[in-house]
């Protein structure tokens, strides 16, 4: 790496690739070899050909001024005092949005008469929807209903003597690994659960199930900065067993519940006349080195894809300290692989 002036000095040497600064290990400071020149900020990029030269920006920041940064950073998102006004900035911009609105809307319809598009024919795409969150509460119910009819006896849960569900079975990729003994002895003393035991367990009769009793909606006040509420409103009737039995795509039926309740929402996608497309989302939690194939071969299994109306993001929540604390992962590198 050369500055300008060192590069003219030795325009005329063979050996371009000399460097005449370098960066300090300790504070990551831009060191120039030439004590004359330690202030010097026109720093370039040098090619082994000697030809072609880019900028480069010599301003690196020390770590101790990073962290103060980032420091100050944290303090700003934790301060309980800034959030409230940024909640009444928020509710304050769509007041005056509905203020407009009814001071401008016949002028705006005026506008749109000679217009040859409108709300139905513009294509339109729904984007960030979590995977959970794609069917509506009634959709949900019915589906419920449905296979506490057509499928009782399905065993969708493995429970332990005292009581605990088991989050997931051993996986079909999981038990490459085992043998068929150690599969057995692992599924030994665990106790078989149905369908219609979990749904019974809510203690209200499935003819009284409703969407308000399902209470699955919030508000974005309720959940803005809040996971933990966040992730409670994906509970059906406030029960996380019922969650992991139909929302989620690894547990002991193998995600198929919630596979048929998307697939039905693709199929809606496909035959909407309105030009409607979604961006759904799904999340990698980083807790087995098999869960990018599980969910692979879920996707194909179900043929959850469609090229028309469907595009999958693939999430990456940050979970980390969760996984480190049950000691799934011991570094962010373990991690991230």
């Amino acid at each position: 790496v050369l500055c300008r002036e060192c590069e003219a000095e030795q325009s005329d040497q063979d050996d371009t690739t000399q460097k005449c600064f370098s960066l300090c290990k300790e504070c990551h400071q831009v060191l120039h070899k030439h004590p004359a020149k330690r202030q010097h900020k026109d720093f370039h990029y040098l090619d082994t050909s000697g030809q072609d030269s880019k900028p480069l920006n010599p301003n690196i920041i020390s770590f101790e001024q990073f962290n103060k940064d980032y420091q100050h950073i944290l303090r700003l998102l934790n301060d309980q005092e800034l959030d409230a006004l940024i909640q009444d900035r928020i509710h304050a911009l769509e007041h005056k949005f509905a203020f407009h609105r009814v001071f401008n809307n016949q002028r705006e319809k005026e506008s749109l008469r000679f217009s040859f598009q409108d709300f139905f024919t513009v294509p339109k795409v729904d984007t960030h929807i979590h995977s959970a969150s794609v069917m509506t509460s009634l959709e949900l119910l019915r589906f419920i209903k449905t296979k506490y009819e057509t499928c009782p006896d399905d065993v969708v849960l493995l429970r332990s003597e005292d009581g605990s569900d088991y989050d997931d079975d051993v996986s079909v990729f999981e038990q490459e690994t085992l043998s068929a003994e150690e599969v057995a002895k692992q599924n030994k003393n665990k106790k078989k659960v149905t369908l219609k035991q979990v749904i019974d367990e809510l203690g209200i009769p499935i003819e009284n199930l409703t969407t308000d009793s399902m209470n699955v909606s919030l508000s974005k006040r309720q959940t803005f900065g809040r996971f933990e509420r966040f992730e409670a409103s994906h509970n059906p009737f406030g029960n996380s067993t019922m969650r992991r039995v139909f929302l989620k795509k690894f547990n002991r039926v193998e995600g198929r519940y919630f596979a048929e309740l998307l697939k039905q929402e693709i199929h809606s996608l496909e035959n909407n006349k309105n030009c409607v497309m979604a961006e759904w989302r799904i999340s990698i939690y980083g807790q087995s080195i098999h869960e990018w194939k599980k969910l692979g071969h879920w996707i194909v299994k179900n043929n959850l894809l469609s090229y028309k109306s469907l595009r999958w993001v693939v999430q990456i929540p940050r979970v980390y300290t969760e996984v480190y604390n049950r000691g799934q992962a011991k570094t962010i590198q373990e991690y991230l692989e």
